[in-house]
């Protein structure tokens, strides 16, 4: 202890860690308590160990702030975030999934925050690469000290995700737009789209919930958000992850009810002019073709089950 006394607390963290803890102090300051969040502290040797680290302002003592060191959830342990203080796509799902498997962990008002950032190319094209790893690496930051646990993803070059307990959209929207301005003073070229839905899955089993979630964040980072209904999204993405869970179970019903046929298509050898073999074809009862209900299945985990 002797030897921390005096030093620099910054200085104990990675150094991708550090924009994430000047965000996190930033907003104790308005509530008093900061929830664990998930970094990684440095080692005498030079090394780093993941660690979760909490907060809260000393009322008795202006100014001060008390911070508490533990281990890390498993879930989180395994999840490494990149140069952009961001998990990838994959281990913000797997942390997202661990989560849903104990709920008390997260509370009944959680909800995942999307966001797409436009006009990435005309800041490229202005000031080069450097200036976009700076913004996501600044916008990483923010959405890590707002999230529970710190779990907070990029789905794709201008999509991130952060999960957070409901209230803090607001916040995170301001604290953007703040980072957003620093990099575009005008306004011109940067905007950022933003929804918060809440995690509203009771109604399917955890294993259910869990590939209805993974489906809809994948159909999310591949749309083209430019053409999504801003004024109705959170209606529409409700809606999307609502036939996705629908989907899940009509297929597991369509496998438990045998609820597909098998059509025989005949192969021709035109050179004897005699049917050769047929190939024997799945049809399912939705009407999906088969190609559509493959690919869903194995974009949800369903495959091994078809």
């Amino acid at each position: 202890v002797a030897a921390l006394t005096g030093s620099d607390f910054l200085a104990l963290f990675a150094a991708g860690d550090r924009a994430v803890i000047t965000a996190a102090v930033k907003r104790l300051h308005g509530r008093s308590r900061m929830e664990p969040i998930a970094l990684r502290m440095q080692r005498p040797d030079g090394t780093s160990t993941g660690i979760a680290l909490s907060g809260c302002c000393m009322p008795f003592i202006a100014g001060a702030i008390h911070f508490a060191i533990s281990a890390l959830r498993p879930a989180l342990a395994e999840a490494a975030v990149g140069a952009d203080n961001l998990l990838d796509t994959e281990s913000f799902e797997k942390s997202i999934l661990a989560c849903l498997k104990q709920p008390e962990t997260i509370g009944k008002d959680a909800a995942i925050n999307l966001y797409a950032v436009d006009g990435i190319d005309r800041l490229r094209a202005r000031d080069g690469d450097g200036a976009i790893d700076a913004l996501f690496a600044q916008i990483g930051g923010c959405l890590r000290a707002y999230a529970v646990g710190g779990i907070a993803g990029r789905l794709g070059p201008t999509k991130l995700a952060a999960l957070t307990d409901g209230k803090a959209t607001a916040d995170i929207g301001k604290e953007i737009g703040a980072i957003l301005k620093l990099h575009d003073p005008d306004g011109a070229e940067l905007h950022v789209k933003e929804l918060a839905i809440a995690l509203d899955i009771a109604d399917l089993n955890p294993a259910d919930a869990a590939k209805a979630l993974s489906y809809t964040l994948q159909e999310f980072a591949a749309g083209d958000i430019a053409n999504l209904p801003f004024a109705s999204l959170v209606d529409g993405f409700r809606a999307l992850m609502a036939e996705t869970a629908k989907r899940v179970i009509a297929f597991k019903s369509s496998l438990t009810d045998r609820g597909m046929r098998l059509v025989f298509q005949p192969v021709v050898e035109m050179a004897k002019r005699r049917i050769h073999h047929y190939e024997v074809l799945t049809r399912f009862a939705d009407g999906k073709s088969p190609f559509e209900t493959i690919e869903f299945a194995e974009r949800v985990g369903l495959i091994e089950e078809l």
